[in-house]
């Protein structure tokens, strides 16, 4: 990747980012005309607004959001910033900015990629968009339940109140998107992005890859719901390849002004970091002496003195001292280079082995034990660290739930990566049981199982389908 290059296009596309959505108008699905996605633009700038779009959105409120629920992170007990997530205390008014910059952004930029790109026969850049489209119509799926789907942005067709669609359909159609982009990749001889894909500069294996690990994704999270389909889509998967280790799906970030990680910009605004271990993961990593602590967390060592998490809402439940230890979140987890991660090679493995495991009881350990290895590696642990957890804390023969072994390792594994991606898998698998937040303003007992809509929705699209339950479990959870 040429880094010049990079740096040009990311200062133009954040302030796409962080201005192009500003019309309130049709918030939502429909076209903005600030939005870089005109008629006139080129689809290798829509490639790029499209993916840091989509990396703000889940580096920024969904890495926050998804590390308080995930129960990574807690709220520092000399600040307030974060009350309302450890009390769960949410509305649709905490979803307006990034319901408009997927939609309004990521989706409107990708949709004009497909249009241009096959009247153009740029069938790469095509391909490439329908994969990053299923991609984010199950993430945005995964964190609201059902969303505007087959007749999102279609506003130019005069439907400006798009109907929700169910969320199996959502992913039956995210399957397709697949399917067909797969269809879409070009011959040798046809155009291949350069510098403006900053994901893969082009590279069509990788993208398949991506495509394929997304495909994974979305059989294994409805395989409790609806077992026989999430068989076939593995079965169509045999012998395909997936990102693997030492790959990731991510968006870089640089140390310049306006190109810096979102969530690290956000941050750097306030002046402190008050983001803090949770004792939920703390005592995990504490207990099993697990060296990966010092890469999420500062300071973290072992022995007496090993991380101090604070229980989870404890400062937001008032009373807590504001003096009392506790374990600051690393800057190699929020720092202004960290690259946003949508899929990680530690991810994919986990996934991999989960499907070993699902089609033939005991066939997931291979792939069990690389993700494992693939995280430590990227955590910077040293081999006697990998031979501590392979062989004796995490080790495949330490237990005969497998399934559950993989869905706890894979949570303590995306810890500060990928924040949203664990509490999303975690409401399906409920590996590990949480204990509400002690801030918790639900019910006794309950835990969150989707955020809310958009506010704006309620005024702007007449088939919006009202707010839902905090509490109500996702179609794939409901089983």
């Amino acid at each position: 990747m040429k880094r010049n290059s990079v740096y040009k296009i990311i200062g133009l596309f954040t302030l796409v980012v962080l201005f192009g959505t500003s019309c309130k108008k049709f918030l939502d699905v429909n076209e903005d005309p600030n939005n870089i996605s005109a008629e006139n633009a080129k689809i290798e700038y829509n490639l790029t607004s499209s993916q840091y779009t989509i990396a703000y959105v889940l580096g920024n409120k969904y890495q926050e959001l998804g590390g308080f629920l995930a129960q990574y992170w807690t709220q520092l007990p000399s600040a307030t910033q974060y009350y309302d997530y450890d009390r769960y205390s949410f509305d649709g008014a905490d979803a307006n900015r990034e319901w408009a910059q997927m939609y309004a952004g990521a989706l409107r930029d990708l949709k004009f990629i497909v249009e241009k790109g096959s009247t153009d026969g740029d069938s790469n850049y095509v391909a490439i968009a329908k994969f990053l489209q299923a991609y984010t119509y199950q993430l945005l799926s995964d964190v609201h339940g059902d969303i505007p789907f087959s007749e999102a942005l279609m506003a130019q067709d005069g439907n400006i109140s798009p109907k929700y669609d169910a969320q199996a359909d959502i992913y039956d159609g995210c399957v397709k998107l697949i399917d067909d982009g797969m269809l879409w990749i070009g011959s040798e001889n046809a155009r291949v992005p350069g510098a403006e894909d900053v994901m893969f500069q082009g590279d069509m294996s990788m993208w398949i890859k991506f495509a394929n690990t997304v495909k994974l994704k979305l059989a294994i999270r409805q395989s409790g719901k609806r077992p026989a389909v999430a068989q076939a889509l593995l079965s169509e998967l045999n012998g395909v390849d997936f990102i693997g280790a030492g790959e990731t799906a991510a968006v870089p970030f640089f140390e310049t002004l306006g190109n810096r990680n979102p969530l690290y910009a956000s941050i750097l605004g306030l002046g402190v970091n008050n983001n803090v271990a949770s004792k939920t993961i703390g005592d995990v990593l504490n207990n099993w002496q697990d060296p990966r602590a010092e890469f999420m967390f500062d300071g973290a060592t072992f022995g007496a003195a090993g991380i101090n998490g604070i229980v989870q809402g404890a400062a937001a439940a008032g009373g807590f001292p504001s003096t009392a230890p506790r374990t600051s979140v690393a800057e190699t987890i929020i720092g202004a280079t960290v690259p946003v991660i949508l899929i990680s090679g530690t991810e994919s493995l986990f996934l991999q082995a989960e499907a070993k495991e699902m089609m033939a009881p005991g066939d997931g350990r291979a792939a069990y034990e690389e993700a494992l290895v693939e995280s430590m590696t990227y955590c910077g642990v040293d081999t006697a660290g990998m031979d501590l957890l392979l062989n004796a804390n995490y080790s495949w023969d330490s237990t005969t739930n497998h399934m559950a072994l993989i869905a706890t390792q894979k949570w303590v594994a995306l810890c500060g990566t990928q924040n949203m991606e664990a509490w999303i898998d975690t409401r399906r698998t409920n590996t590990p049981s949480f204990t509400p937040s002690l801030a918790s303003t639900l019910a006794t007992g309950a835990l969150p199982q989707r955020i809310p809509y958009s506010s704006d929705e309620e005024t702007a699209n007449s088939n919006f389908p009202g707010q839902e339950s905090l509490t109500k479990k996702m179609w794939w959870a409901d089983f």
